[in-house]
C-alpha cells in the first residue's frame, strides 16, 4: 500500500486510505487516478477548504435526511 505523503482532510484521506487498503475495492483506474490527484494536492499552490467540504456534507445531511456512505465522501 502506498503512503499518503501528508493529510489532506479526514473524508479525502479515509476514501484514499481505505481504496488502497482493499476495504473499498476498485479497479486499477481509480488507483491510478488517486496517484494523479494526490501529485496535484500536494502542490503547494492547492488550498483545500475544510470548512466548506464540512459545511456541504452538513447541509446534505439536514435538507435531505440522508446520512452519506463514507465511499461518498
Amino acid at each position: 500500500m502506498k503512503a499518503r505523503l501528508k493529510n489532506y482532510h479526514p473524508y479525502i484521506d479515509r476514501y484514499m486510505d481505505d481504496c488502497r487498503s482493499g476495504k473499498n475495492i476498485v479497479g486499477k483506474d481509480i488507483l491510478a487516478a488517486m496517484d494523479y490527484v494526490e501529485g496535484k494536492l500536494n502542490d503547494p499552490d492547492v488550498f483545500i477548504d475544510t470548512e466548506k467540504i464540512d459545511k456541504a456534507v452538513e447541509l446534505m445531511e439536514r435538507y435531505f435526511e440522508i446520512s452519506l456512505f463514507d465511499w461518498e465522501l
